[in-house]
C-alpha cells in the first residue's frame, strides 16, 4: 500500500493569498486549484452561497510540480456556511492510499476505537473516487481519500454514502 500523507490548511476565505505566500515562501508550484463555482458545476445540488463562488474548494502545492511525491500542502477556504472555529490556519491531515479498498480498510482500523467519529461520510469528488473525513481519537482530524479518480460527468453517480455514524 502506497500512502503519503499531505497537511491541508484551511483558511476563512483567504487561501489565494496563503497560495501565493506558500508558492513564493517555499518554492512550490501549483499542481491542481479548483473552485466552489466548480464543484456547483459538476453537482448542481451542491449547496453554494454566492459568496463562496470563487473561494478555493482545494489547490495542491509541491516543490517538484508533481502531486504525488508528498513533499508540499493542500491549501483550501471554508465556505460561510462551514465556517472555522479557530480561525484561518486550521489543519488537517491528508492521507492518499491507491483505491476505494484502502479507504475502507483504514477507515475501520480507526473506527475500531469507539472514540473516532465520522465527520464526512464515504463519498466521491472530482478528484478521488472515495473521501472519508474522521477524527481520532485525539481530536486530529483525517481525510482518507483515493488516488483513483470518477469522471467528472458522474462522480456522484452511485454514490455509496453512508449514514455518520459507524457501519
Amino acid at each position: 500500500m502506497n500512502r503519503i500523507t499531505t497537511p491541508m490548511i484551511y483558511f476563512d476565505g483567504d487561501a489565494r493569498d496563503a497560495i501565493s505566500f506558500y508558492m513564493s515562501a517555499l518554492d512550490f508550484q501549483m499542481v491542481f486549484i479548483e473552485t466552489f463555482s466548480n464543484y456547483h458545476f459538476h453537482d448542481p445540488s451542491f449547496p453554494l452561497n454566492p459568496a463562496d463562488r470563487n473561494k478555493i474548494a482545494y489547490a495542491v502545492l509541491t516543490a517538484d510540480g508533481n502531486s504525488g511525491n508528498g513533499d508540499g500542502i493542500i491549501v483550501a477556504d471554508r465556505t460561510i456556511d462551514e465556517g472555522l472555529e479557530d480561525g484561518s490556519g486550521a489543519v488537517e491531515l491528508n492521507l492518499q492510499v491507491n483505491n476505494r479498498r484502502e479507504v475502507l480498510h483504514i477507515e475501520n482500523k480507526f473506527l475500531a476505537d469507539d472514540r473516532t467519529q465520522i465527520i464526512d461520510d464515504l463519498y466521491p469528488t472530482a478528484y478521488s473516487s472515495s473521501i472519508v473525513r474522521l477524527m481520532d481519537p485525539f481530536g486530529i482530524t483525517w481525510r482518507i481519500m483515493s488516488n483513483d479518480r470518477v469522471s467528472p460527468f458522474n462522480w456522484f453517480a452511485g454514490s455509496n454514502r453512508r449514514p455518520k455514524n459507524k457501519p
